[in-house]
């Protein structure tokens, strides 16, 4: 389905009141431009389309800036994912080893904020 750039424009910049931002994420990242895939719905109907912006103040790119003024987005469904982690075994007492149990940490507690080091881990105090 087409929609209009300017439409997209306002979506992604403002807040629009025909299309719904749902998900922005960036793809790609180069040295003059950053790309981004942007999910919005419309109708009840949930689309994407790709737009990139300047990667510095000095890049004057703005969303969408080099589209035609009709942009052609891609139909998309919500689905659920499950995704799998890994994480380091912790020995039992009777010599079997488990997974540990995640931790509960508040992200805007500034002590635990201040036992984590960059990998998210927890630190004892």
């Amino acid at each position: 389905m087409k929609f209009k750039k300017e439409d997209l424009q306002e979506m992604v910049c403002e807040d629009s009141l025909e299309l719904t931002h749902i998900k922005d994420k960036i793809i790609d990242a180069g040295r003059w431009s950053i790309h981004h895939s942007v999910v919005f719905q419309y109708e009840n109907r949930y689309f994407r389309t790709v737009y990139s912006v300047g990667a510095t103040e000095y890049q004057d790119e703005r969303p969408f800036q080099e589209d035609p003024d009709l942009i052609e987005c891609t139909e998309v469904v919500r689905v659920e994912r499950r995704v799998w982690d890994y994480v380091p075994k912790v020995p039992h007492a009777h010599g079997i080893s488990k997974a540990p149990k995640a931790p509960t940490v508040s992200l805007t507690d500034p002590i635990t904020l201040s036992h984590m080091d960059l990998r998210g881990d927890i630190q004892s105090v």
